[in-house]
């Protein structure tokens, strides 16, 4: 609106200085006589706007020498009135473009300077004003600064290439760090029992296992006590102790091993009983979730006080099923096939869960199940399959 209105004056003031002192403007004087004001300006508007466009009109469509014909049969004062009108509208674009866009300091009183910042600092900001030159003024007397944008220079963007995509392989995971040899130990703990008036029923379960590992074997020693009573009797005293020896050959899952066992049971026939075998293994499978590993050998056991010994095939499995972090599942068969007796044999198979109680998985819940059977005991010489259920806990170290 500011724009508009300023277009106007500049045209009617253009429009004065060419008609003053014309005859036309005595003409529009003597036709709009005692007409008002307002009839008057409107009068001289109406003209000049007709007489612009007429010009742009002939100048678009018309040859030059038409165009000069037509302006030569004019009246004198029309043609030259165009250029002061073009170039009196024309600068006063230009100005309020200027002034539209120039940087602005209100002064606490209401003034405003209207110019060019040139420089600020935290006392004072300079500005190149259009009539008073470069002032400075104090930040004290500033109300507020308007600071004009500066028009950045458009910067070209480059298309972009949509280059093509290597499909790179899966990363390979890191092997397993190599077995160092050092000793792993665990010690588990169990006990339960119910008293009343009449009975009184106790029984423990403590097992112990020390292994080891390098690149080219393993050892594990375990041992197992069960112990129980009833109404203070002794009901059950049982001791198994296991030591097996894995020679491991690098690059292969094949492996050789050695193995003997130690038994001691109040409560059978032979009480006690020895043994030992050898034999090759191998990894049937590796790596997690799951581990299994089948062994097979030859050997024999001598029990005592009975004084027998007993030619004997070994076929043994263990499978460990990884679950998660925190749990994990254990199976364990052996199976120990008479070879003077065919058809006649004894086997070990037991069933653990662990789950690990922290996160250094150094203390563990544990429960599980060992069934021993042995088929030529006879009934009146001792228990032919012998079941124990346990729980407890397990420290790793």
């Amino acid at each position: 609106m500011a724009l508009m209105m300023i277009l106007t004056a500049a045209l009617i003031a253009g429009i004065g200085a060419r008609l003053r002192g014309r005859r036309i403007w005595g003409v529009i004087r003597r036709a709009t006589r005692g007409a008002p004001r307002s009839t008057l300006g409107g009068a001289i508007w109406f003209w000049v706007v007709f007489d612009f466009v007429a010009t742009l009109i002939c100048h678009s469509f018309l040859n030059a020498r038409a165009v000069r014909r037509f302006f030569d049969r004019l009246p004198p004062w029309r043609t030259p009135m165009i250029n002061p009108i073009i170039l009196t509208t024309v600068s006063t674009i230009l100005l309020a473009h200027a002034v539209s866009f120039a940087d602005s300091i209100t002064l606490i009183g209401g003034d405003v300077l209207r110019g060019t910042i040139v420089t600020e600092s935290d006392k004072s900001v300079t500005i190149d004003h259009g009539a008073l030159g470069r002032i400075e003024v104090a930040r004290d007397q500033i109300a507020s600064i308007e600071m004009t944008p500066i028009a950045k220079p458009v910067v070209p963007v480059e298309p972009i290439v949509a280059k093509p995509t290597a499909i790179l392989p899966a990363p390979v995971p890191p092997p397993p760090a190599a077995p160092d040899g050092s000793w792993k130990f665990m010690l588990s703990l169990g006990m339960s029992g119910s008293k009343n008036d009449q009975t009184s029923n106790w029984d423990m379960r403590a097992a112990a296992e020390a292994m080891r590992e390098s690149e080219s074997d393993r050892t594990t020693i375990s041992s197992e006590f069960y112990y129980k009573t009833s109404d203070g009797v002794e009901t059950d005293n049982n001791v198994l102790v296991r030591g097996l020896e894995e020679f491991l050959f690098k690059g292969s899952r094949w492996e050789a091993f050695v193995q003997g066992t130690y038994q001691n049971d109040n409560f059978q026939e032979w009480e006690q009983r020895i043994g030992g075998y050898a034999g090759p293994g191998y990894r049937l499978i590796e790596g997690e979730p799951l581990t299994l590993k089948l062994r097979g050998g030859v050997g024999a056991s001598y029990e005592f006080p009975t004084s027998t010994w007993t030619p004997e095939l070994l076929l043994g499995e263990d499978l460990v099923w990884t679950l998660d972090t925190r749990s994990l599942l254990k199976h364990g068969l052996e199976i120990y096939p008479d070879l003077n007796q065919m058809g006649e044999y004894r086997f070990i198979a037991r069933v653990d869960y662990e789950i690990a109680l922290t996160e250094k998985n150094d203390l563990k819940a544990t429960v599980g199940v060992r069934d021993e059977f042995d088929s030529y005991l006879d009934p009146d010489g001792g228990t032919s399959n012998d079941i124990k259920i346990y729980a407890g806990l397990k420290y790793v170290f």
